[in-house]
């Protein structure tokens, strides 16, 4: 570009000064520090486990879904031999 036009996208792709949200970094740092890898697993794993228990399903290693082998739920099937039931809206 012949006139430089000072804009959000200029700044953020100038390698001569590359453009750092500092803030957005600060806030990671304040939550990486705050909360352990294992918060989120912690938290849920046991209402995750009661969940799956009711719909006779297995608890997968990710806390938000049971996986349906027997295929009770076949509307949640993506195309695999299982299906994966997501049980975000109700982990509260």
């Amino acid at each position: 570009m012949r006139n430089f036009v000072d804009d959000t996208l200029s700044a953020y792709t100038n390698q001569s000064d590359p453009y750092v949200n500092t803030s957005s970094v600060d806030a990671g740092h304040y939550l990486i520090k705050m909360y352990s890898s294992q918060w989120l697993w912690q938290k849920y794993h046991l209402k995750q486990h009661e969940l799956c228990n009711e719909l006779g399903v297995a608890p997968s290693n990710c806390v938000i879904f049971g996986i349906d082998h027997l295929n009770k739920y076949d509307e949640y099937n993506r195309g695999g031999e299982t299906n994966r039931l997501c049980l975000s809206s109700v982990l509260k």
